[in-house]
């Protein structure tokens, strides 16, 4: 897997942030690893929680979602 991202709005932007990050326990990724070419309004709420919560705190650190 290269890359899992999805969009959500922050602050009434667009925001496109990876489902990849460093919060989630091993059996999150592996589910996103069995399951890469699902709908995102079927991946599990815990992983898009914990996803989109990281990529506010980069923004709001002034970072990309993004790690490079």
């Amino acid at each position: 897997m290269t890359e899992l991202s999805v969009e959500s709005d922050f602050e009434g932007k667009p925001l496109l942030f990876p489902l990849v990050v460093p919060t989630l326990d091993p059996d999150e990724i592996a589910w996103l690893l069995e399951n890469e070419d699902v709908e995102p309004s079927k991946i599990p709420n815990n992983i898009m929680d914990k996803a989109y919560r990281h990529a506010i705190f980069r923004v709001k650190q002034g970072l990309s979602p993004f790690k490079d």
